[in-house]
């Protein structure tokens, strides 16, 4: 039998299982999309801005400021070292599509913010660079999140909701992969709060050694520091996405079997026929098998295309309008999808050996 003129002649009654499979498999690649989309932007928020740069500042502890003083002097003569700025930390946070996500804040003066612009490779994409106490430039994706547009002032003193203390205009955007904003402070003041020294590095060991002295006495923000915490939640949420996955997949697996089971029940005439007329049970079994292999082919197709255009219009419609574009293509999603029709094509011997357990063929034909 020509199992590809037997599966056009039944596409009727499996059409609903092919849209199925299709949605199922449509739903875990914009599951994946979106959650790798979360953590790139974790990625860019948190460790992107501390792979070559790092910031040390005064605990607020005995003898701190102390410390943060040794500390810089030894810095300044390291070769590890190519840029020290003075600095002031605050914070402010990033709108995306599963939450808000902390993002880094930097002041410090007109001149420091020229030298960071040019060592960092930072490219002005809008506005200008800021000039006087209190004027910010953005990262242009984290000002699409948040929807702050050059020209206005941010900060809690005009939105309750946002962290970034004290009134803050915004003179221009900058295009970097990392996310980190900076702001004007032409008179930082030494014994302030979060204040201590950027660190732009070339060798992280030979910094490390230096700060390996005074760890225990000042606070870091560092790769070394954040990192393990980083991945470690990075690991965690593609674990719950893994997880939700597999109850995904066990799901869709218990109603789809239903659903194999019942479009077998409704073809029982046919099948039955199919034995009076000399075709064994295990005949039949294989060209049953044969046909959902077609479905799952034909499903995971359809639903690969119905996640791609999900995506496409996902990233058109919002992400990219708030600095959070997604890969349309991603090969990693694409197999994870994929899981879903294997693992059925794989079992659907069960919902089949089901039918034939509980269904007998002759007892059919004979109209009982």
């Amino acid at each position: 039998m020509n199992i590809f003129k037997y599966f056009s002649n039944n596409i009727g009654s499996l059409i609903s299982i092919i849209i199925s499979v299709a949605l199922g498999v449509a739903s875990v690649y914009l599951i994946f999309g979106i959650g790798g989309n979360f953590i790139k932007i974790i990625d860019r928020l948190s460790v992107e801005p501390i792979r070559n740069q790092s910031f040390y500042y005064d605990s607020s502890e005995h003898d701190s400021k102390l410390y943060i003083d040794k500390m810089y002097t030894e810095l300044t003569n390291s070769d590890s070292v190519d840029y020290l700025f003075k600095g002031e930390l605050n914070n402010s946070s990033m709108r995306t599509i599963l939450g808000s996500i902390g993002s880094r804040v930097f002041g410090v003066s007109s001149q420091d913010l020229i030298k960071i612009i040019k060592a960092k490779d930072y490219e002005i994409s809008e506005g200008r660079m800021p000039v006087n106490n209190d004027e910010i430039i953005l990262n242009e994706d984290y000002a699409k999140a948040n929807g702050y547009k050059v020209g206005e002032f941010i900060g809690n003193d005009v939105d309750d909701y946002e962290s970034l203390t004290g009134k803050k205009k915004v003179t221009g955007f900058i295009k970097s992969n990392e996310i980190i904003n900076y702001y004007i402070n032409n008179d930082i003041k030494e014994d302030a709060r979060n204040t201590g020294y950027i660190v732009i590095f070339n060798n992280e060991d030979g910094l490390n050694k230096i700060v390996e002295k005074y760890k225990n006495n000042i606070q870091a923000i560092d790769e070394k520091t954040y990192s393990g915490f980083v991945n470690s939640f990075n690991n965690s949420f593609k674990g719950l996405g893994i997880f939700i996955m597999i109850f995904f997949i066990i799901l869709e697996w218990i109603v789809l079997g239903n659903l194999f089971y019942i479009n077998m029940l409704s073809r029982k005439e046919e099948l039955a026929l199919m034995n009076a007329l000399g075709r064994s049970k295990s005949s039949i079994i294989l060209n049953l098998l044969k046909e959902n292999f077609l479905v799952v082919v034909c499903a995971f197709i359809l639903g690969a295309i119905l996640g791609l255009f999900g995506t496409v219009v996902i990233n058109e419609v919002y992400l990219k309008a708030h600095g959070q574009g997604i890969d349309i293509v991603n090969g990693r999603h694409l197999f994870y999808s994929s899981l879903l029709p294997i693992i059925l094509g794989l079992t659907v011997i069960v919902p089949i050996k089901r039918f034939f357990r509980k269904v007998d063929l002759i007892e059919i034909l004979e109209g009982r």
